[in-house]
């Protein structure tokens, strides 16, 4: 292409060649490539992210939340930083995530706790089964806490509202992931922040107001280029906040300015969740 299209070989270069990968700083100044070369090493690299990707959005779809809806943070093992950081801008947008975080342990997103094995507990506790249970169901998370650190300790258990101590053989040492945090237990570890703040719900529903004013712009038939009056009306104040947050926004990627229309070229009601 450099020999034909010198000025868009050399953009496509700097921006794709040289952001995404290595290369000498001008496309002119490279060899010419040879056909049929394949970079194994980026083959393999490129599938990694294809499976993070892939293992983050399932995830979304698990928690029912769409993609249009920005999320915090996504989780990776630190042992796929230097795969991953050269496609850092392709996974943030494809997942929609506002950062990756690079863990060395996972165990931090999720929580400890002991749960009584039946099978060995009823032996032995026989009719103060359910009282233990219950008494167990009614602990706080300090609480468990403080009995899981016993219980890796091997020492006894005692809990307020019992009179024996219990020994370790009685219980299952479990976990489940932090509330707002959803991690994928098969292929690539990932975790993604579920938690949605007000913010990420007002950019949200930016997002999808903005969806709707370019499928009106299509089927009114303006050109990409055409510019165009936009005019709003709702009734619920969450969703006027975000066109007055997110209006210059609005404005810049449609092309438009926005307005009070008495007889619009086109009209559309459409029904958002404004969380």
């Amino acid at each position: 292409m450099a020999p034909v299209l010198p000025f868009m070989t050399e953009h496509i270069w700097q921006n794709m060649t040289l952001k995404y990968g290595a290369g000498e700083e001008s496309v002119h100044l490279s060899d010419f490539p040879k056909a049929g070369v394949v970079d194994e090493a980026v083959l393999k690299n490129v599938e990694v992210v294809r499976a993070v990707i892939t293992q983050a959005l399932k995830l979304r779809n698990d928690k029912n939340i769409k993609v249009k809806q920005p999320l915090s943070a996504l989780y990776l093992d630190k042992q796929l930083e230097l795969v991953c950081a050269p496609y850092f801008d392709i996974i943030k947008d494809e997942i929609n995530v506002k950062e990756i975080v690079y863990l060395t342990d996972f165990a931090s997103l999720s929580t400890e706790y002991l749960s009584l094995n039946f099978q060995v507990a009823g032996r032995q506790l026989r009719d103060d089964l359910n009282k233990v249970n219950e008494l167990f169901d009614k602990l706080t998370d300090d609480e468990m806490a403080a009995f899981v650190a016993t219980y890796r300790k091997e020492r006894p258990i005692t809990v307020s509202g019992y009179k024996n101590s219990l020994p370790g053989e009685l219980f299952n040492l479990l976990s489940k992931e932090k509330e707002h945090m959803a991690k994928s237990h098969s292929g690539v570890l990932v975790a993604l922040n579920t938690e949605l703040t007000d913010a990420l719900k007002t950019e949200g529903l930016y997002r999808e107001i903005l969806r709707h004013c370019q499928l009106l712009r299509k089927e009114a038939g303006f050109a990409v280029s055409d510019k165009v009056l936009l005019d709003f009306e709702t009734a619920v104040p969450a969703l006027s906040s975000v066109v007055n947050e997110y209006g210059a926004d609005i404005r810049r990627e449609t092309l438009s300015e926005v307005r009070h229309l008495q007889s619009p070229l086109m009209m559309k009601k459409i029904q958002l969740d404004e969380g």
